[in-house]
């Protein structure tokens, strides 16, 4: 099979996101529950190695870490709780 010189938008979020999850060996980050509302979260990674982590509330909770330079330091920064800051 041919390599494509140049991937459609969709492909490449597609194949980006698959590198990631295989450098990381965080396929399913464990992600604590969101601090506001108490729904799921969700990691959103992006080119060049950085990521976000976001509720996944549909009504609008609208908590999230910006982007971190790396997908373990979203999850590091997202899994922070007040109650931890103290060892840190």
């Amino acid at each position: 099979m041919n390599k494509p010189e140049q991937l459609s938008l969709f492909e490449y979020d597609v194949v980006h996101e698959y590198q990631m999850s295989q450098r990381l060996d965080l396929k399913s980050p464990v992600l604590k529950p969101c601090p506001l509302c108490g729904k799921k979260a969700y990691m959103d990674y992006w080119p060049g190695g950085q990521a976000a982590v976001l509720c996944s509330d549909s009504d609008g909770c609208g908590c999230y870490v910006f982007l971190a330079d790396s997908p373990e330091e979203a999850v590091k920064r997202w899994n922070r709780r007040s109650e931890d800051s103290e060892e840190d």
